[in-house]
């Protein structure tokens, strides 16, 4: 089997990982406690950015490092209830036969990352966290550059990112690396006036992977 291919990396929530649901309840029981004005529709629209950037898109300033705390504490509570997006961990078997190395960029914290990561034993190369102090986050090109720079990948070889939402695909424009959107994840499909379209799947196992294997 070839790739074209030398890396391929992945988003964790809404493209590994089902926790919309999840999120769904830990914000309300957030919004509940704190007595904050803004329902999921608002929190789901920014989800994909690290936390502190999403209570100031919503105007949070007033204790957010408590909200931060308590709404993960709440996800972790329920992680029981996280399910993988189903034949994932085949399509990473696979990508793994290629011999070529693996990736996941997600803005969630490290140890709520590495409880699921255990939890399902999903094995990557690297994982780099919303929480790791990083010089930017996406959609900052900077993971993806620590990325290369740890795997020794030149601006030569390809890579490809599978993400969910529109922070993912313009993460994949900055870093300069082809994109392909997860249309189970949060957002769905992306919007109809964007053009042009990157590649997309409806599943794990959808027939277009076949070709990027």
């Amino acid at each position: 089997m070839k790739t074209p291919y030398s890396h391929y990396s992945f988003d964790l929530d809404g493209t590994i990982l089902d926790t919309l649901e999840i999120m769904r309840i830990a914000w309300e029981l957030t919004v509940q406690k704190f007595h904050l004005w803004h329902d999921f529709s608002e929190y789901k629209r920014e989800i994909g950015l690290p936390f502190e950037v999403v209570m100031k898109n919503l105007g949070i300033s007033d204790e957010d490092q408590l909200i931060q705390k308590f709404y993960f504490e709440q996800t972790e509570r329920m992680s029981s209830q996280v399910k993988i997006f189903p034949n994932f961990l085949d399509f990473l078997e696979r990508v793994k036969l290629l011999k070529v190395s693996t990736s996941i960029i997600t803005s969630k914290p490290r140890q709520n990352s590495e409880s699921l990561l255990s939890k399902f034993d999903i094995d990557i190369d690297i994982l780099l966290c919303g929480d790791d102090k990083l010089i930017g986050t996406k959609p900052s090109p900077y993971p993806m550059e620590q990325i290369k720079n740890k795997l020794g990948l030149n601006q030569e070889q390809k890579i490809i990112y599978f993400g969910d939402m529109l922070n993912d695909l313009v993460f994949s424009v900055n870093s300069n690396i082809d994109y392909c959107h997860c249309n189970f994840g949060i957002i769905g499909q992306l919007p109809e006036y964007l053009l042009p379209k990157p590649m997309s799947i409806d599943s794990w196992l959808d027939d277009l992977l076949k070709e990027y294997l």
